[in-house]
C-alpha cells in the first residue's frame, strides 16, 4: 500500500494541472469575499502536492490555509509549493481531524470523483464549514449517457481507478448496500444539490484538450447562516 502511494505521489508532483482558468479565478474571488466575511480557515480537501494552492491563492484573500491530504507522501513537495507561493499551510490526513464550522472556505478540485461515499464525504464538508462559509467545486463528472464520450470513459474507467487513486472518470452514480439491498445515490452535481445549503450555483462547461475528462461541473455552495 505504501508502494502504491507512493507511486501516487510521484505521478502527482508531475501533474502540471496547477493553471487557474480565468472562470476559475472569478469564482475563488467570489468565494473569497464570503470567506472574509465568515472568518475562520480555508481548506483544501485533496490537496495532493499542492497543485491546488495557485486556486486558492486566487480567492485574494489572508486566511490560514489548512491542506487535507491523506497521502503523506505529497506533504513535502505540497509544503515546498506553499512556500514558493508564500501561503501559511498547514496539513491533516483526514476530515475527521478538523473541527465542526472551522472553515470560511473549503475547496475540492478534482477530488469527488475518487472518493469511496460522497455523500458521506460531503456531511463531513458541510459539519467543517463555519454558518456562512463556502463550499467551492471544481470536478469533472461523466458524460451524457449514451454519448460516445460515455462510451470512452466506460472503456478507460477502469485504467484511469487503478492509474489515478481510484479516479473514476464516469462517476454517475454512487452504489451503496445497505438493509434494503442496493441503493442507488445521485450523481455528482445532485449529490451537492441534495445538502441543505442556502444557495448553490452550478456551472456545466467542456474542458477543452481534457478528453474523457472534459466534461466538468465548478460552482459554490453557502452554508445558512
Amino acid at each position: 500500500m505504501d508502494g502504491y502511494l507512493w507511486y501516487i505521489a510521484q505521478v502527482d508532483r508531475l501533474n502540471p494541472d496547477n493553471q487557474v482558468s480565468p472562470a476559475e479565478a472569478e469564482l475563488m474571488v467570489r468565494a473569497g469575499k464570503i470567506a472574509k466575511k465568515v472568518g475562520g480557515s480555508i481548506l483544501d480537501l485533496g490537496s495532493g502536492s499542492g497543485n491546488d494552492f495557485p486556486t486558492i491563492q486566487a480567492a485574494e484573500v489572508i486566511l490560514p490555509v489548512l491542506a487535507v491530504e491523506p497521502n503523506r507522501f505529497t506533504w513535502a513537495k505540497a509544503e515546498a509549493q506553499a512556500q514558493e507561493l508564500k501561503l501559511s499551510v498547514s496539513f491533516a490526513a483526514n476530515l475527521e481531524e478538523v473541527p465542526n464550522e472551522s472553515c470560511g472556505l473549503l475547496l475540492t478540485r478534482r477530488v469527488l470523483c475518487s472518493v469511496d461515499d460522497q455523500q458521506e464525504a460531503l456531511q463531513e464538508i458541510f459539519r467543517v464549514l463555519k454558518p456562512g462559509g463556502v463550499f467551492v467545486f471544481i470536478e469533472h463528472v461523466a458524460a451524457e449517457e449514451g454519448s460516445p464520450l460515455r462510451v470512452t470513459q466506460e472503456v478507460f474507467r477502469p485504467v484511469q481507478q487503478a492509474m489515478a487513486n481510484n479516479c473514476d472518470m464516469a462517476r454517475l452514480l454512487d452504489a451503496k448496500c445497505g438493509q434494503d439491498g442496493l441503493e442507488m445515490q445521485g450523481e455528482t452535481e445532485k449529490a451537492i444539490r441534495d445538502m441543505p445549503w442556502s444557495n448553490v450555483e452550478v456551472v456545466n462547461y467542456e474542458e477543452a484538450f481534457n478528453g474523457p475528462l472534459s466534461p466538468h461541473i465548478r460552482g459554490l455552495a453557502v452554508k445558512a447562516r
